[in-house]
């Protein structure tokens, strides 16, 4: 619409309003067309006077009572003023006029499921379905789909939205709603299956090969995961969210090199945030590109100065360039911005073991447990230590207690190592029969960490 046409429309918009609301709502009635009623109905909703719009749908209804528009205008108000009672009895008047149009029973199926009647709102999506034109048949199928959602019956919601994808296969919310879907179902096989038949009918469909790209991430096939990711942003070439994700995967996949390839296209039309600066460090370190890191993560603090993942991911390089002092100072940092994360008390303990810092160290080990006893990972790092450190009664002692806790084949291992540390041969021996014939035995963790003569014991039981 030029904004000639534009101009001339909203006068005569508020003309027609206003001689609508100098007779209707003063009391008094003048005759208006159905496209007058209209255009006052959007009026009124446009400025979040449903009310209003409801008034007027009223009043257009007893004008035009056998004009479908206003059955399902009227409808749609009563629903969005949350009176789903309201809104049905409605429905059902149009129902009774003998209109089957698709809006109108989607409305009633709309009705039943806010008034939790499962049957009769599936019962209205079928009808729906019987008399759709082949245009409306994705949107039934997406309401159907949000009936079973809202019962959480989460396969027929799946099985509901790969049927709008089928019918419309860039339908906006049903692309971002089935992988939702898929993953409260777990059925992430059958929707590859279905991705790809439908990429074969639209190869340029980038939110397509970007669920592909998700569904296989989380069957853990990585490397078909990074080529959907990048088909996607081929498809799209500035779809941010595809170049972030691929590279996330890259990182899982240990292709770290193409993590930074997806980062640097990624920052060809987008300024880096700090995440995206620290995860690039997070790569160089991976590559032992310890100066590049240290560049990456300097720009990440620079950015956001309260960014404790950044200061951790500058520890974690200095930890590795053998910086102890800096290293030391970044984690310090990073624990005292959040406190939360097990992960950088677990790095200052081995900091500070480096330092020969051993108290310190030991508290920081302790400290890590006391966060997350949870994490099995806590235990092994202080247990490792402790058995490095010739410590093997307190190594005993700490996997005996991280037993009450984790069940995992690492320390079940260091429970064993720990029982030949101590001279409990016996109890060692079988541990390790029971351990391997539930296969939670892990052959040869921890023996670089034995001196000889214990590894010798350790060697003739495992």
């Amino acid at each position: 619409m030029s904004s000639d046409n534009s101009g001339k429309y909203y006068k005569q918009l508020r003309t027609t309003v206003r001689v609508y609301e100098s007779h209707f709502v003063n009391g008094t009635t003048c005759y208006l067309g159905e496209k007058e009623f209209l255009e006052i109905i959007e009026h009124y909703e446009n400025e979040d006077q449903l009310e209003e719009a409801l008034t007027a749908a009223n009043y257009a209804l007893e004008y035009h009572p056998f004009s479908v528009d206003f059955f399902i205008i009227k409808a749609s108000i009563l629903l969005e003023l949350l009176h789903p009672e309201a809104a049905l009895d409605i429905v059902i008047q149009g129902r009774a006029l003998g209109f089957l149009y698709t809006d109108l029973l989607l409305l009633e199926a709309e009705c039943h499921m806010l008034l939790n009647n499962l049957d009769e709102a599936l019962h209205a999506t079928a009808l729906a379905k019987e008399n759709a034109k082949a245009d409306e048949k994705d949107e039934v199928y997406f309401s159907e789909a949000l009936v079973y959602e809202h019962f959480q019956m989460f396969n027929g919601c799946f099985d509901s939205l790969s049927n709008v994808l089928r019918y419309n296969p860039r339908h906006a919310n049903g692309l971002l709603k089935i992988w939702w879907c898929t993953e409260m179902t777990e059925r992430y096989r059958e929707s590859c299956k279905l991705y790809h038949e439908l990429i074969d009918r639209d190869p340029y469909n980038a939110q397509l090969w970007y669920n592909l790209g998700h569904a296989y991430a989380c069957l853990e096939e990585y490397d078909k995961s990074i080529d959907a990711f990048e088909y996607a942003y081929l498809a799209e070439p500035k779809f941010e969210f595809a170049y972030r994700d691929c590279a996330e995967i890259c990182m899982k996949a240990d292709k770290y090199d193409l993590a930074l390839q997806s980062y640097h296209e990624l920052m060809e039309f987008t300024i880096p945030d700090a995440e995206i600066l620290s995860k690039c460090g997070y790569c160089h370190t991976n590559l032992e590109n310890y100066t590049m890191a240290r560049d990456m993560y300097t720009k990440a603090i620079a950015l956001e100065p309260n960014n404790s993942k950044a200061c951790f991911g500058m520890a974690i390089n200095a930890f590795y360039e053998g910086r102890m002092k800096e290293a030391l100072s970044s984690v310090t940092k990073a624990i005292s911005l959040d406190d939360s994360f097990e992960e950088y008390m677990l790095l200052k303990a081995n900091i500070l073991a480096d330092m020969l810092r051993i108290a310190d160290a030991e508290s920081a080990f302790n400290q890590a447990i006391e966060m997350a006893p949870e994490n099995a990972q806590c235990w092994i790092k202080y247990f490792s230590y402790l058995l490095s450190a010739g410590n093997f009664e307190r190594a005993f002692h700490l996997v005996e207690e991280a037993r009450f806790y984790h069940q995992e084949k690492e320390i079940i291992t260091a429970h064993i190592v720990a029982l030949c540390a101590v001279g409990k041969n016996n109890e060692a021996q079988s541990a390790f029969l029971t351990a391997m014939s539930e296969d939670l035995f892990e052959p040869g963790l921890y023996s670089d960490l034995l001196p000889e003569s214990v590894y010798n014991v350790y060697s003739d039981i495992a």
